[in-house]
């Protein structure tokens, strides 16, 4: 699973390659409070989502 958070200029501020362990990705990254979105790829399929940091 290949993850990517980007903030709202599309920056990749934040990657990773991780299994999930019960259905739980955690990222480990000090993202400062913005909007993101974070980018998932698995087999073949892409979601993306919105991420808020307050």
């Amino acid at each position: 699973m290949d993850i990517q958070v980007l903030d709202v200029s599309g920056r990749v501020v934040y990657k990773s390659q991780e299994k999930p362990q019960n259905g739980i990705v955690k990222i480990d990254s000090r993202l400062t409070k913005g909007n993101y979105v974070v980018k998932i790829t698995a087999q073949g399929t892409v979601k993306s989502e919105k991420l808020m940091v307050k």
